[in-house]
């Protein structure tokens, strides 16, 4: 379902205009959907079967969702950390979200799971990274963004050219990047 709304967004649909097109799909009155669009504006849709408490919170540009939450004020502390932090990068924003929901209050059940994706290029996420079965995810989840991050543009490079052979730093570059922020 995120790749067919990737690609409604892609060919120039609009946040509500894509989740019309995707709100037929099977299985979907189990989902919540949230988009946002090229120009910031923001859909969101929660299927009936969803748990409660069900909350979600949107500003142009940002809209954070979540169900079996403790409140219904940590979508909104999500969305406050991303405000608060916009001239930062993407990736950083979205940790500083993760780290206000888990703050407000999180889910009823304790985290054991964190993931960072972010989906800036048409045909692959620049950003896939997940933490599983941790005992501190969001701790574990930034430590694995902190080491990822100097070799990203490593990896885009290699995506978008790959007969370039995508040395946007080389190996003993990213090994000194990581021995000097220790």
């Amino acid at each position: 379902m995120g790749l067919t709304a990737l690609r409604h967004l892609r060919n120039g649909l609009s946040a509500q205009e894509t989740l019309d097109k995707i709100a037929t799909a099977p299985g979907i009155e189990w989902r919540e959907l949230a988009i946002v669009d090229r120009n910031g504006a923001t859909a969101l849709r929660q299927g009936v079967h969803q748990e409660p408490i069900y909350a979600s919170a949107s500003a142009p540009g940002i809209v954070a969702v979540g169900n079996i939450l403790r409140n219904d004020q940590v979508p909104a502390a999500m969305v406050a950390a991303a405000l608060e932090t916009s001239d930062k990068p993407v990736a950083e924003r979205l940790l500083a979200a993760l780290d206000a929901a888990l703050e407000a209050g999180g889910e009823i059940f304790p985290l054991s799971s964190a993931a960072l994706k972010v989906a800036e290029y048409p045909d692959f996420c620049s950003i896939d990274l997940r933490i599983d079965q941790a005992v501190e995810p969001l701790g574990e989840l930034r430590n694995l963004w902190k080491a990822f991050e100097p070799q990203m543009a490593t990896f885009v490079e290699r995506v978008l050219n790959p007969d370039s052979g995508g040395r946007a730093t080389n190996s003993l570059e990213i090994l000194s990047s990581k021995e000097s922020r220790q």
